[in-house]
C-alpha cells in the first residue's frame, strides 16, 4: 500500500512539473497501426480499427504496411479487406484515412517495407525505376487520402546508402511538385532508422536524408531479445555503465546522441517506444536481477503469443509483487518463477517523453497501438495506459505553458486566463503584484510560474524524502 501511495504521488507531481517545462505544442504522438492485428488468433485482443482507433490519442497515425511490387514498380496491399481500390469506403485504408473525419488535426501516413524490405533494393537498380515507383507512390496515398509516406526500409545497408538518398530526394522533388501544382498541402516524408550503429553507420547518409525527410522515427528499441544471454531491457533509457558485460551502445540515449552526432537536427528526430517487454527464462530462478544469466527467451504472453515479447495486458497479467525499477537504465522489469520481463509502464513512458522534450525532439513514435491495454481490462489504468500517458503529458504541456506568440493560455491555479506577452524576457516587478518565476527553456520559450508553483517545489522535495525514508 505504502509504495502505492509513493509512485502515486511521484507520478503527480511528475506530471506538473514536466508541465512547466517546456512548450511542446508541436510535439509529435506518432503511432503504428498494424494491419495484421485485426486477425490475431485471441479472439478477444484482436484490434479492430473502427472499434478500438482514439483518432485523439495521437497526432500521426501511420499504416503499417503496405507491400512493394518491384516487378511493376507499385504499392500493393496485403490483405484483400484493405483497400478494393479507389472506392471510398472500400476497405481498411480508408476506414483509416477516414478517421480525419472526427479529428481534422490527424496526419494519416503509409508505411511500406517493413519485415519485408527486399523489394526497395530491387528497384534501386536504375534512376527510371525509381522515378517510376515515386510516382506510383504519389498515385497510391493521394487517391487513398494519405497525407505521406513512411519509408521503413530494414535497411539499405552500404549497397544502398547512396540509392536510398536518390530515392528520397526524388520523392521530396515529386511531392512538392504536385502541391504546386494542385494547390493540396504538400505529402510528407519519414523514414523508420536503425537503433544499432553498425546499421545507422553503413545505412544512412543522415546529413543529406535530413534534407528530404519531415522527420526520422528512430526505432530505439530492440536491445536485447532471443539472442541475448542475459536479462536485460528491450529499450533502456540509458546505457548500462555500470556492467561493462553490457554494450555501451544499447541505449536510447546513446542511439539518439549519434544521430545528432550525425548531423541530424534534433526537431527532426522522433524516438520510439515499444509497447512489448524482452521476456527471458531464468537459468536459475533465485538469480532474477538485470544481468542473470537466461537459458532461453520467455514464454509466449496468453494474448498475443509473440515469441520473446510480452504485450503490455501480457505482463499487467504476469506482474505480482516482484516490480522492480531500476534507476540506473530508468526501466522496471517483474519476474515470477523462471520468467522475467523488462518493460514500460505508464511511469517509465513520462520519464521518456520529458526527455525526448527535454533534448527538443520532435516527438515520440510508439510502436504499435494493439501492444498497448487499448481494451483496458487488464492493467486496472484505464484504456491506452501507455499512450495515455504521452498524451496526457503533451497535452499538459501545450496548454500550461507560455507561447512567445501572445496568445490567452490558462494558468492551471487560477481560474481567469492570463494573456502572455509575446516577448521571451521577464517583465519584473509584475504589473499585477504578484510574485512570479519565469523560466527559459532551451527552445527560448518562456514558462511561467506563480507563487504556488514555488510551494510545489517544496512539495517536490518532501516527496524525494518521503521516497527514500524507509
Amino acid at each position: 500500500m505504502a509504495d502505492t501511495l509513493k509512485r502515486t504521488v511521484v507520478q503527480f507531481i511528475l506530471w506538473i512539473v514536466v508541465a512547466f517545462q517546456i512548450d511542446a505544442s508541436g510535439f509529435k504522438r506518432v503511432c503504428y497501426y498494424t494491419n495484421w492485428s485485426e486477425s490475431r488468433a485471441y479472439v478477444d485482443f484482436r484490434y479492430h480499427l473502427k472499434e478500438h482507433l482514439d483518432p485523439f490519442l495521437c497526432t500521426h497515425l501511420i499504416y503499417a504496411f503496405a507491400n512493394i511490387n518491384p516487378t511493376k514498380l507499385l504499392i500493393q496491399r496485403v490483405h484483400p479487406s484493405e483497400d478494393d481500390g479507389k472506392v471510398p469506403g472500400s476497405g481498411l485504408m480508408f476506414d483509416f484515412t477516414d478517421l480525419k473525419k472526427k479529428n481534422p488535426k490527424l496526419k494519416t501516413i503509409l508505411s511500406i517495407g517493413g519485415e519485408h524490405s527486399e523489394g526497395f533494393q530491387l528497384i534501386m537498380g536504375s534512376d527510371k525505376s525509381i522515378k517510376t515507383f515515386v510516382q506510383n507512390i504519389y498515385t497510391y496515398i493521394h487517391d487513398r487520402n494519405f497525407d505521406g509516406i513512411d519509408i521503413d526500409w530494414e535497411y539499405p545497408g552500404a549497397i544502398y546508402k547512396k540509392e536510398f538518398v536518390i530515392f528520397l530526394k526524388e520523392l521530396r522533388t515529386v511531392f512538392a511538385a504536385k502541391a504546386k501544382q494542385t494547390g493540396n498541402e504538400e505529402k510528407s516524408i519519414s523514414i523508420a532508422a536503425a537503433p544499432g550503429i553498425s546499421n545507422i553507420e553503413t545505412s544512412y547518409n543522415i546529413t543529406e536524408i535530413v534534407k528530404y525527410v519531415d522527420f526520422i522515427n528512430v526505432m530505439a528499441y530492440d536491445y536485447s531479445g532471443p539472442w541475448s544471454d542475459k536479462t536485460g531491457f528491450m529499450a533502456p533509457l540509458y546505457s548500462r555503465s555500470s556492467d561493462k558485460r553490457f554494450d555501451q551502445t544499447l541505449s536510447q540515449n546513446w542511439t539518439m546522441n549519434k544521430y545528432l552526432e550525425l548531423g541530424a537536427p534534433p526537431e527532426k528526430l522522433v524516438m520510439g517506444i515499444h509497447g512489448a517487454g524482452s521476456s527471458f527464462t531464468l537459468a536459475n530462478n533465485s538469480n532474477h536481477g538485470v544481468g542473470d544469466q537466461v537459458s532461453g527467451e520467455g514464454e509466449k504472453g496468453p494474448f498475443l503469443k509473440l515469441a520473446a515479447r510480452l504485450a503490455y495486458p501480457e505482463i499487467c497479467k504476469m506482474r505480482k509483487e516482484e516490480t522492480v525499477y531500476d534507476e540506473e537504465q530508468k526501466q522496471k522489469y517483474t519476474y515470477y518463477g523462471s520468467q522475467w520481463v523488462g518493460y514500460e509502464d505508464p511511469d517509465t513512458i513520462l520519464m521518456k517523453v520529458q526527455y525526448a522534450i527535454n533534448n527538443n525532439f520532435s516527438g515520440v513514435m510508439f510502436w504499435s497501438l494493439d501492444l498497448d491495454d487499448f481494451l483496458g481490462s487488464h492493467c486496472h489504468q484505464g484504456k491506452y495506459p501507455l499512450l495515455s500517458a504521452v498524451k496526457n503529458v503533451s497535452e499538459l504541456l501545450a496548454s500550461n505553458t507560455t507561447p512567445d506568440s501572445g496568445v490567452v493560455t490558462q494558468d492551471p491555479f487560477h481560474s481567469q486566463p492570463i494573456k502572455t506577452k509575446p516577448t521571451t524576457t521577464p517583465v519584473w516587478p509584475p504589473k499585477d503584484g504578484g510574485f512570479k518565476l519565469f523560466i527559459i527553456d532551451s527552445r527560448n520559450s518562456t514558462s511561467l510560474l506563480t507563487f504556488p508553483c514555488l510551494i510545489l517545489l517544496l512539495l517536490i522535495s518532501l516527496c524525494v524524502l518521503f521516497i527514500n525514508y524507509p
